[in-house]
């Protein structure tokens, strides 16, 4: 079995107790990390399931459909190498856009003669080159670059799905900076078959016997004399757990309503980031037609007055009838179609009946709506870019005396944020942050190091360059024992960055 898949490896011993608060993929990766490190652990799950944002509808049609994430985004991500590594069938999300203008659905070849449509493309595809000092919203950059007052409902839904937030919210300096540090790849992608719930369970089903669910954490006490006073977490049922260290994986509202009461209270510099930060409400309606009334090839549409988005769920072979679209809302008309309960169905079909002479209400069949705004402990859709908030994502990542440490997507600030492979990327590094505040015996020390290169390399390339910034003792300590094992001298040396030579000493 390969190295990597953590067969075999020594498992270091080590006495420390990390309870995660948060049972989504931030924290079911976090604590398959801590427990393949040899860590205690345990996680507080407020719901009655886990998987956060991760949520499937399996008998709605003929294949499953996402109520939460659905995209891949990028090929170069800690997510994608997972599903890769599990082997999942993915397909490009590349179908046929189109835009409802002037009352009529039109292809991008349509529209390209256009001007002003061709300005509104300009202006979505450049805003990383923005270079001002001033962080100020969307709307009033898009009104002093001269976007048509015709275009801005394309421009909401090209770009308010993507960053979560309307216009008026985000903030053009944030935006810049989020793009200019993506670096997970522009492909988008599909899981073709099964649901993204299902791999989650298998990859981590060391774990899943650890959460526990239905454990509303209202209070964290980490008051102390000296960094060896236990943690009292504190839930709903007056059920006390005590740790040696928390990760805090729960989604941003959740400390804006100040739901967990911290003792000590939080510094104010990250009482000000949860401030600052924004999330905002969002909703999925799913539709099923009775019979399809859109192009085959056809993959989203823009530009509709209830719904930013509709897209064609079943595109690419997904579902052989092809008869289910999926509405994506937030913002403020997500708060609307929220505060209309089971009637914003109505509002989407008055959208396609628009768009496609009557089509949507004469087929329509079923509908079924989650809306993560009103989900008790999650509130909204994920973290979103507004004026001056990214330095405060750094804020907010920021673990308090060693103790506590936090992670989920809110706190990615490295231009990942609002993804699930930048969730997870908070986990690893939440675990990363722990690693040097506990006390290792230098035995288990390599061990340690061969257990996160192993782990890493798992699931991701883009965390190989780990061995670049170990020291030469413990690279040279490591090959030591993987030698031990009898690890090829090639696999050594592309885990351990060493050259073969050096690798060949060891045993002289």
């Amino acid at each position: 079995m390969a190295f990597f898949e953590g067969a075999e490896l020594p498992r270091p011993q080590n006495s420390a107790k990390i309870v995660i608060i948060g049972a989504g993929i931030t924290g079911l990766y976090a604590a398959y990390l801590a427990e393949r490190l040899g860590f205690e652990v345990e996680i507080l799950e407020a719901s009655d399931r886990y998987g956060g944002r991760i949520l499937p509808l399996n008998d709605f049609a003929d294949f499953p459909i996402e109520l939460g994430a659905e995209e891949i985004h990028g090929d170069n991500s800690i997510w994608f190498q997972l599903l890769e590594h599990h082997k999942a069938e993915l397909i490009k999300d590349d179908g046929e856009e189109l835009y409802f203008l002037d009352n009529q659905l039109l292809t991008r070849k349509d529209l390209m003669p256009d001007e002003d449509f061709r300005l509104t493309l300009n202006f979505v595809e450049n805003l990383w080159k923005y270079e001002g000092k001033e962080d100020f919203s969307l709307f009033e950059y898009a009104q002093q670059k001269g976007i048509p007052k015709r275009y801005f409902p394309i421009l909401e839904s090209l770009v308010e799905n993507t960053y979560g937030a309307p216009l008026r919210k985000i903030g053009i300096k944030s935006i810049a900076e989020f793009d200019n540090n993506w670096s997970a790849g522009e492909r988008n992608f599909l899981l073709k078959k099964g649901n993204y719930l299902e791999i989650i369970e298998e990859v981590f089903a060391p774990i899943l016997d650890k959460i526990r669910l239905n454990q509303i954490v209202q209070k964290i006490n980490y008051q102390s004399d000296n960094s060896e006073s236990k943690i009292k977490i504190t839930t709903n049922n007056k059920t006390e757990f005590l740790a040696d260290k928390v990760i805090l994986t729960v989604p941003l509202p959740i400390l804006k309503d100040g739901d967990i009461a911290f003792s000590p209270v939080l510094p104010p510099e990250k009482l000000e980031a949860i401030r600052t930060i924004g999330m905002d409400a969002g909703m999925k309606i799913i539709l099923k037609f009775k019979k399809r009334f859109w192009g085959e090839d056809t993959g989203i549409i823009y530009g509709g007055r209830f719904a930013q988005q509709y897209w064609m769920t079943g595109y690419g072979g997904k579902s052989a009838e092809n008869q289910v679209l999926t509405a994506l809302i937030c913002g403020e008309r997500a708060k609307f179609l929220s505060s209309q309960d089971a009637e914003a169905t109505s509002f989407m079909l008055k959208d396609l009946d628009a768009m496609f002479d009557q089509k949507a209400s004469q087929h329509f069949e079923k509908a079924h709506i989650i809306d993560w705004y009103k989900e008790p402990h999650i509130r909204g859709l994920y973290s979103y870019p507004a004026p001056n908030s990214e330095q405060f994502r750094t804020i907010l990542a920021q673990p308090i005396a060693g103790k506590i440490f936090f992670a989920g997507e809110a706190t990615n600030d490295f231009g990942h944020f609002a993804t699930v492979h930048g969730a997870m990327e908070t986990g690893y590094r939440a675990i990363d942050e722990i690693l040097d505040t506990v006390e290792i015996h230098q035995e288990d020390k390599s061990n340690f190091e061969i257990q996160k290169m192993g782990l890493q390399n798992k699931f991701t390339a883009e965390f190989q360059a780990l061995s670049n910034w170990m020291n030469y003792e413990i690279r040279m300590e490591i090959a030591e024992k993987m030698l031990q094992k009898n690890y090829a001298v090639d696999e050594i040396s592309e885990l351990t960055s060493l050259d073969l030579r050096e690798i060949k000493k060891i045993n002289n």
